[in-house]
């Protein structure tokens, strides 16, 4: 609705001009004592003390405080009567003039009071805002919720001339009050708790409104010991972030101080908001804290789960390949057609082993890279291709060894980048459909070794060349996935990798499938 404009009685010819004035040029006047509607933002109260001073004086000592909107005063007066303007003005806001100002100066002087009112608003708010961008500052460091708590507090009561105080915080799951911080204030203060509707602070959450007590103007819905308690001031403020009630901002002063006005509320109201935005960013802050510490515990189950399995896998495996190839040797009827598929299975069960022990080994990788003059084909057929042709011959692969005339002899660690080999082409048959086409060219370019794993599988698609390389990611449902395996080879290849000063990309394969593409130091 805007601003009304009330021109408080006795209405001498002064104010009657003024209203005259004021009606013509638009602004809404009602009569005094009429209540004030809620979709009011602002009040001007004109009084002249031009000709009954004294009792504009005693209306205004009685005119409620309405801390739910902006209340200015335009005083009307002449150099006779000045010397009772600090009275009326300590209240709040307000202008003078003299009877013999012109129409045109009436108005000016009204908008004025708004103008000026906005640019106090602004003023309070920048002053609002140098504490707390230095808590804000000091918050990066901060890693407990009550430490922050106490400092806005501290800074509250600062700011706004205060004694003591204290920050409700609000349980919304039980639309409960509590205090989380108190200075000035007695320890079993600390154990209040205060339904929402209920008392001050909880008026003041039901409503989302501020609410200023000041002497003789305790509300009926205060406890009735503290309505007897008369000489003192409060003043209590909604916390809102983003239209969410956080908790009230409650503060008072001793017996015989100047109690509260508007200002104080304007400026605690500008503290409460952005204190509120700090609140939010420190709760966010610890829910995150504790998001990490629950995923750290989890991660150290994974890993202690992980090393156990390889450590209490390798010897069983080990055992059971021992008989069964003691169990080959010997001259048994029968015996053999079931034992291929047996070792062909457990050969898949050495892998899954082997790739556990890595995953351990790697956690705590302290060996430095052994680099040697590597014969390159015998290396890679022995270490490297040899594990895998009976998987090759069982599904029809056609493979291919290149090896460059430049880099058929390379420095370089035999044991890790083997290994790092031996999880690229693991992939490559794994996910190569029978009849399939898999290769393994060999490059040199200066000081680096380049291996080119290429096969014709269905690829990788381009959004999810990054992920591959996270620890235990499949890329089909794990109830429906037709290829086996940890997920963890190209993790585990990668990190050898890094660890030799090395890189791996994923590229599209001229076969059609996918290239994977190691460049190692050499």
């Amino acid at each position: 609705m805007g601003t009304l404009v009330y021109i408080v009685p006795p209405i001498d010819a002064h104010a009657q001009r003024v209203r005259e004035v004021l009606t013509r040029e638009g602004f809404v006047l009602r009569e005094f004592g009429e209540t004030v509607p809620e979709d009011v933002s602002s009040v001007i109260f004109v009084l002249s003390l031009i000709e009954h001073p004294e009792h504009v004086l005693h209306m205004l000592e009685t005119l409620p405080s309405s801390p739910q909107r902006d209340e200015l005063y335009l005083v009307l007066t002449n150099r006779e009567h000045i010397s009772y303007l600090p009275r009326v003005l300590e209240r709040g806001l307000g202008t003078v003039w003299f009877p013999e100002e012109a129409e045109e100066v009436i108005v000016h002087r009204v908008r004025a009071v708004l103008s000026t009112h906005e640019r106090i608003y602004r003023t309070h708010r920048m002053r609002a805002m140098v504490p707390l961008y230095t808590l804000a500052q000091s918050f990066a460091n901060m890693e407990d919720l009550n430490i922050l708590l106490h400092r806005i507090l501290d800074t509250a009561i600062r700011e706004v001339g205060a004694d003591r105080g204290s920050i409700m915080l609000l349980d919304d799951s039980q639309q409960v009050l509590y205090v989380a911080a108190a200075i000035g204030l007695p320890d079993q203060v600390m154990q209040q708790r205060q339904r929402v509707g209920e008392g001050i602070a909880g008026w003041v959450a039901k409503t989302r409104r501020p609410l200023i007590l000041t002497e003789g103007q305790i509300p009926d819905f205060v406890h009735p010991w503290l309505r007897r308690r008369n000489a003192y001031s409060s003043l209590s403020i909604p916390m809102m972030h983003a239209g969410t009630l956080l908790g009230v901002l409650n503060l008072t002063k001793h017996p015989g101080r100047r109690p509260f006005l508007e200002g104080d509320a304007e400026m605690a109201g500008i503290l409460a908001a952005q204190a509120a935005a700090l609140i939010h960013g420190a709760r966010l802050f610890v829910e995150l804290q504790r998001a990490y510490r629950d995923l750290q515990q989890l991660d150290r189950l994974r890993t202690q789960i992980i090393d156990i399995a390889a450590h209490e896998l390798r010897t069983p495996v080990t055992v059971i390949k021992g008989y069964l190839e003691l169990l080959a040797e010997m001259d048994i009827p029968d015996i053999h057609p079931y034992l291929a598929p047996i070792m062909r299975h457990l050969g898949r069960l050495e892998t899954l082993a082997r790739d556990l022990f890595d995953l351990h080994t790697l956690r705590s990788l302290e060996k430095e890279p052994q680099p040697r003059l590597v014969n390159v084909s015998q290396w890679l057929q022995r270490d490297v291709l040899e594990p895998y042709r009976p998987l090759i011959q069982e599904k029809h692969l056609q493979l291919d060894l290149h090896i460059a005339p430049d880099a058929r002899q390379l420095v370089l660690d035999p044991e890790h980048v083997g290994a790092i080999l031996r999880h690229l082409i693991s992939n490559a048959v794994k996910f190569t459909p029978a009849g399939g086409h898999v290769a393994l060219q060999v490059q040199r370019e200066q000081n680096e070794a380049i291996f080119y794993v290429d096969d014709s599988g269905p690829g990788i698609p381009e959004g999810e060349r990054e992920r591959v390389f996270q620890g235990f990611y499949q890329s089909e449902d794990v109830s429906t996935r037709q290829h086996e395996g940890l997920g963890i080879g190209l993790t585990l290849a990668r990190a050898l990798a890094h660890a030799h000063r090395g890189t791996i990309a994923i590229e599209n394969s001229p076969l059609g499938g996918t290239r994977i593409v190691l460049r190692i130091p050499s």
